[in-house]
């Protein structure tokens, strides 16, 4: 997932980072001039209170989007193929 976000960032005009505060983190945060995006990967049967990272972005960030990728949330498939928005 990184890499893709990597190779599709410069044509796209977006940036890749990570964020970490503490035992919370965002997997992905993508930002752009016009969008902040905290994006989680949830593969497995790993609880969704492990991803208590990307909520607490959220209301950090109210502005910025939130999106789990993976079980539970959009399919993988589905992001690759842009149909995810991003």
């Amino acid at each position: 997932m990184g890499a893709y976000l990597s190779a599709r960032s410069h044509e796209a005009g977006f940036e890749v980072r990570y964020w970490r505060e503490g035992d919370l983190e965002v997997d992905f945060v993508v930002e752009s001039r016009s969008e902040l995006l905290a994006m989680e990967v949830k593969s497995g049967d790993r609880p969704l209170s492990a991803h208590r990272g990307v909520s607490v972005f959220g209301e950090r960030h109210p502005d910025a989007r939130l999106l789990v990728v993976g079980t539970d949330g959009v399919p993988l498939e589905r992001f690759l193929l842009g149909e995810a928005g991003v």
